[in-house]
């Protein structure tokens, strides 16, 4: 049986067979030898503008970014140099053909496109050269994952005017015009004023005015305490102290039961009650000086402070016996506003500011604004018997 199969099969067919198809096999292998040789290596470019520089990135096979060249020639144009050759032979592998492909697609030899705006590129085979206008030098990166050549060129920069030297704003003390200055501290002794959760009129407005007239010193103001310490005070022991020696300007201080400060002068020219005052004061421009600056506090109170600032026209004792210029100041209440170091100093900044600004012969419009919440029952309602 064995020896009639073996009879039926040709020796001579059946070599003749395997050699057809071990030649086709060895010319399937070359072909695919052929086709990865001949496919062009990508090297894929994309730019991007900074505020001083340009960067190109070149994304590519590893071995080709290890022996890549990048310079800056004489001409200012950048010459990338892939060494394709010398880089295949160290790699062990033929030398690829290179394809630069931009966004714009594939850029054949000895062709330009604009990468971006004033960005050209030209490929040369296995090279390409970038010209940009202004181009002074140029950094190199070479990273991996993925392979990539990083070119930044850093533009010539345009020399900077020398900045003139910073003058220091004058401090807010030194704008202000008066030299002497009155500070009255409400109440005072068994007169609490209002009191509050975590205060009493008295005690907050004497630490107030005391800061209050320290700052002034400090800028060579000659700042008086009409009270220094918890003492019982009336109004014509306060009158006395004010006019016994005439400062420039009187400021009072008092706690206002919100948080919207109130600021009281006496009244103006406009008023049918002028003529009494104008005769108690003897000096209607006094008036106006201490109309013009409690309507800029007020102003910058609204500015700085963010709340609503009452200006209040009223015949106080205080203010209309004193023989200068004399505000009535109700300080936002502590319960309801924050006094902290930033609180405490963005309202005396306010008061300062309003004190220089209020004497100018521009005077700001005082704000509107509703009038304060009714006083509490253990405050003075008497605003002419204020202490």
């Amino acid at each position: 049986m064995k020896s009639s199969i073996i009879a039926i099969v040709n020796p001579k067919r059946f070599f003749t067979s395997a050699a057809v198809c071990m030649l086709s096999f060895l010319s399937l292998g070359a072909f695919v030898s052929w086709a990865q040789e001949t496919t062009p290596t990508p090297v894929k470019i994309r730019a991007a503008r900074h505020q001083d520089s340009v960067r190109v990135v070149f994304t590519t096979e590893d071995f080709l970014v290890k022996n890549v060249s990048v310079i800056l020639t004489k001409n200012k144009t950048i010459r990338i140099d892939l060494h394709s050759a010398a880089a295949a032979a160290a790699a062990g592998r033929e030398k690829p053909a290179i394809s630069f492909e931009t966004e714009m697609g594939q850029l054949k030899s000895d062709t330009s496109v604009e990468l971006i705006k004033s960005v050209t590129l030209t490929a040369k085979g296995d090279s390409c050269i970038i010209t940009i206008p202004n181009v002074e030098d140029i950094k190199v990166s070479k990273l991996q994952s993925p392979p990539r050549i990083v070119i930044d060129a850093l533009f010539i920069s345009a020399p900077k005017e020398a900045a003139a030297p910073a003058v220091p704003p004058r401090p807010l003390t030194d704008q202000i015009s008066f030299k002497h200055i009155v500070i009255d501290a409400g109440h005072g002794g068994y007169d609490y004023g209002i009191r509050g959760a975590h205060f009493a009129e008295k005690d907050f407005v004497l630490l107030f005015a005391r800061d209050f007239a320290s700052l002034l010193a400090k800028s060579g103001k000659e700042a008086l305490l009409t009270r220094k310490s918890d003492q019982i005070m009336n109004l014509a022991e306060r009158i006395e102290a004010v006019n016994k020696k005439p400062p420039d300007l009187v400021i009072s201080f008092h706690v206002a039961s919100t948080k919207v400060p109130v600021l009281y002068t006496i009244p103006g020219k406009t008023d049918s009650s002028l003529e009494l005052s104008s005769e108690r004061n003897g000096d209607l421009k006094k008036m106006e000086i201490a109309t013009g600056i409690a309507d800029s506090i007020a102003v910058n109170m609204v500015k700085d402070l963010s709340v609503k600032a009452v200006r209040e026209i009223l015949p106080l004792s205080l203010l209309t016996k004193s023989k200068v210029p004399a505000i009535l100041i109700e300080l936002p209440n502590p319960d309801e506003f924050t006094y902290d170091k930033k609180g405490r100093d963005r309202l005396m900044s306010s008061i300062l500011k309003g004190i220089a600004a209020g004497v100018k012969e521009e005077k700001p419009a005082a704000p509107t604004a509703p009038k304060p919440e009714a006083r509490p029952l253990n405050k003075a309602t008497d605003k002419g018997e204020k202490m």
